[in-house]
């Protein structure tokens, strides 16, 4: 299976876009970003480009217009971007990132309950 190139937090955007609606023309795309985020077509098409040479998305040009797609589900490029995360920030220790993240929050004794339950239901068999 192919490695999944990165996405930058601004290609997070267009992905999203697409996850949200696919196929999208590059019209319809750039309508939605830059209401959403205030981005220029030219930036948007290049993203587009870009994200299509990563082979992220994919080009339909088969018709009058092209149409656009994400390749790869969101989940997929959730689990790939929390593991590089993990591995970058934290040298890969889920232990240190929950303690992190738990030591960081004001979590109420219902949040922290709720957290060790979602924990013990993941727990392998």
């Amino acid at each position: 299976m192919k490695q999944m190139s990165g996405i930058t937090p601004a290609e997070w955007n267009l992905m999203e876009c697409l996850w949200e609606k696919s196929p999208m023309s590059a019209r319809e795309v750039v309508d939605v970003l830059s209401e959403r985020i205030g981005w220029s077509r030219s930036t948007i098409l290049t993203m587009l480009r870009r994200l299509t040479e990563k082979e992220l998305i994919g080009c339909d040009d088969s018709g009058t217009v092209k149409m656009y797609s994400a390749v790869v589900d969101r989940e997929k490029a959730v689990a790939q971007e929390t593991g590089s995360f993990l591995k970058r920030v934290y040298q890969g220790d889920l232990g240190k990132m929950l303690c992190s993240f738990v030591e960081s929050q004001n979590l109420s004794e219902e949040e922290l309950a709720e957290l060790v339950n979602l924990l013990q239901g993941c727990k392998k068999e």
